[in-house]
């Protein structure tokens, strides 16, 4: 794999969805200026708003990485992108690196040109502006954004292999998928927890039976978001596989 060969695609990767980027840097940076006044005038750790710029972060992450291979939504498009002189791995790679963390790079991006806009705007009009407040709400997006990193990166290592199997509608067939194996799940839990009541007894134990003493929640949270990462490895590993077979074709 050659680096100048992945700049390049990269490149053209940002060429030809520029204008789509500008809208959404546009868009998300508009949307985080109007979220920070409140959080600026009535607190200083911005708490009240964690919500939902969870929610931005991962919604719009998750959309991007979902059309990542746009190309093949056309016949023409995807022919000649299948044909671009460059190794399978250059391709993939230069995806994710657009799709993935180059959102990651954008929204912390929009952030800090938000909230310094926030800051000088409402602050000096409340006069409450300092150089402390400005850096303690631009420096905060990192504690807000790095607990859910692990699970933006899985959902978006999910829509990148959806957009590179499925032609089109890729996040809503993920969704479709993802749903139906949630219900598969939670229907096989259900009835696993039903023979347990019925036959073991399990509704007379009580809590302290059943869970560990000194059960360390912080060790299971470390578990779950090692295993978000693990598994959008692999569902970039498969999603370079997918493109592999269908260069193949």
């Amino acid at each position: 794999m050659q680096t100048k060969t992945v700049k390049m695609l990269i490149k053209r990767e940002l060429t030809e969805k520029r204008q789509s980027l500008i809208w959404l840097s546009l868009l998300t940076t508009l949307i985080l200026f109007f979220t920070f006044p409140k959080q600026l005038l009535f607190t200083t750790n911005l708490q009240d708003g964690h919500g939902f710029i969870h929610f931005l972060f991962v919604s719009i992450g998750a959309y991007l990485a979902g059309s990542s291979f746009w190309e093949f939504s056309s016949a023409a498009k995807a022919r000649s992108y299948l044909l671009i002189p460059a190794h399978t791995l250059e391709k993939i790679t230069a995806k994710i690196s657009v799709y993935i963390f180059g959102w990651w790079l954008l929204f912390i991006l929009a952030w800090l040109i938000a909230g310094t806009l926030a800051n000088l705007a409402f602050s000096t009009i409340a006069g409450t502006f300092t150089l402390h407040s400005l850096f303690n709400s631009l420096f905060s997006i990192f504690k807000i954004l790095l607990p859910t990193l692990p699970a933006i990166f899985l959902l978006q290592s999910l829509g990148v292999f959806a957009s590179c199997y499925f032609k089109k509608s890729a996040l809503f067939k993920l969704a479709v998928a993802l749903l139906g194996l949630g219900l598969l799940i939670a229907s096989l839990t259900l009835a696993e927890v039903s023979l347990l009541v019925k036959y073991f007894g399990l509704a007379q134990m009580s809590s302290a039976t059943l869970l560990p003493q000194g059960l360390n929640f912080k060790l299971i949270s470390g578990l779950a978001n090692l295993g978000s990462i693990i598994i959008g490895v692999i569902a970039c590993l498969l999603s370079w596989l997918r493109l592999r077979e269908t260069e193949a074709r």
